[in-house]
């Protein structure tokens, strides 16, 4: 919640059935700063009067329970096709730019997110971590530095990762492969152009790092 919504939706009721693969998810309002100007910026633990400033590290939205599920058990867009795996109260990891342009809604004092099925990276339900959408979790290959110039002796190698966690590969559409064959513990190489925007505490997920990757952009086990 890090800019200003021109509109909230206010809800009456959480008894509502999103349509067209909308997820309803909640979100937590004791995390958020507010100015006296009414703008929500983001998300943080704790906060007092003189920091007030947004810090996009500390303040992104990526977190949630589910409180509401369409009828509908398959999500369905222009790329591919896969079950809904989602029940209520799952908790759920989503993409933070998704969230910054995602319908904000509120309830009795509460929070939420009306996302796409889609933007969903990681579900968790009973302590279970289980990633949805086709994505991977993993953790970044670690090299010797290429340059002399370098600061450190390791950097990361972007465009290699180690596989941690892999949910059930997906139905792409259009010539994408679906890369059923890539398991936890394989060493993946993911094409050039993908690039990870996002603050480095934007990765943690119950106090671990990962990068994560759609299984489409993976173009070699190493």
């Amino acid at each position: 919640m890090n800019q200003s919504r021109e509109a909230v939706i206010k809800l009456d009721t959480l008894d509502i059935t999103p349509i067209k693969g909308k997820v309803l998810v909640r979100v937590y309002p004791e995390r958020y700063i507010q100015t006296a100007g009414g703008l929500i910026l983001g998300d943080i633990e704790s906060v007092n009067e003189e920091w007030r400033r947004f810090l996009p590290d500390a303040h992104a939205v990526r977190y949630g329970t589910v409180v509401a599920l369409p009828k509908e058990e398959m999500y369905d867009n222009n790329l591919y096709s896969t079950p809904m795996n989602l029940r209520i109260g799952d908790e759920v990891w989503f993409d933070f730019h998704s969230g910054m342009y995602a319908p904000l809604c509120s309830c009795d004092g509460r929070w939420y997110y009306l996302l796409d099925y889609g933007t969903l990276i990681v579900k968790k339900s009973n302590d279970h971590i289980e990633t949805l959408n086709g994505f991977l979790l993993g953790k970044t290959v670690i090299t010797k530095a290429k340059s002399f110039l370098a600061l450190k002796d390791e950097e990361e190698d972007t465009r290699r990762m180690i596989v941690e966690i892999a949910g059930e590969p997906i139905n792409f559409k259009h010539g994408f492969a679906d890369n059923e064959e890539i398991k936890v513990g394989d060493t993946i190489f993911v094409k050039e152009h993908i690039i990870m925007l996002e603050y480095d505490l934007h990765l943690y997920l119950d106090g671990n790092k990962y990068r994560y990757v759609n299984r489409k952009d993976v173009i070699a086990i190493l």
